[in-house]
């Protein structure tokens, strides 16, 4: 075999350490508003790891992927409405904004135009599970996500349970594969195309 063209450029995938199931203190790295696929609105939450062993986890996966469409690793998704009653607001969102508030002395959401920059850089806690999806050749793969707000106070005092693993059941195996689901590596799951940068926020 002949060297293959830019073989000398191209990276190898480096040793990963997944993230562990548990409950973490995050830094918001940045809140966005937007609408659902179904036209609701939400918002997504942008964060990072703040303190111990896996502090900036995510940061440091983004500066270690030398993609092009590389992507931001923790993103949770939250309407602002009630699921099935729109007039009502969601209590994941409500919850998100009373952690923050409860997690930074001082802060108040601030609502209007400076609702989004008003959550940059405060400590929030979240509770991270792994969950298991097909890739496009139906084998089983486990990511971890973020999927709940807590206060700091709450994840630092330890009473907290580890939330625990989600697996697929045999109605969404059988889903995934009839539609052709293409998720990404269990390490970059839940994000978007992101503009190439030092951090993208």
């Amino acid at each position: 075999m002949q060297k293959p063209k830019g073989y000398d450029e191209a990276k190898a995938y480096g040793d990963y350490t997944a993230l562990p199931a548990g409950n973490y203190v995050c830094k918001v790295m940045s809140v966005e508003e937007t609408q659902s696929k179904a036209g609701k609105p939400m918002i997504i939450v942008n964060l990072d790891i703040a303190e111990g062993q896996f502090a900036d986890y995510f940061t440091k996966q983004w500066r270690a992927d030398t993609r092009d469409n590389k992507k931001w690793g923790c993103r949770v998704y939250q309407l602002v409405n009630d699921y099935q009653d729109s007039t009502k607001t969601s209590q994941g969102f409500k919850t998100f904004i009373t952690s923050v508030e409860k997690s930074n002395k001082g802060f108040a959401v601030q609502w209007g135009d400076s609702f989004e920059a008003c959550f940059k850089g405060k400590l929030v806690g979240a509770q991270f599970r792994r969950e298991e999806y097909l890739d496009d050749m139906s084998a089983s793969h486990w990511s971890t996500k973020a999927v709940g707000f807590r206060s700091v106070e709450t994840i630092k005092n330890g009473t907290l349970d580890v939330l625990p693993d989600k697996p697929l059941n045999s109605k969404q195996a059988h889903t995934a594969v009839e539609r052709d689901a293409k998720p990404l590596p269990a390490n970059l799951s839940d994000f978007e195309d992101i503009i190439s940068g030092d951090l993208p926020f």
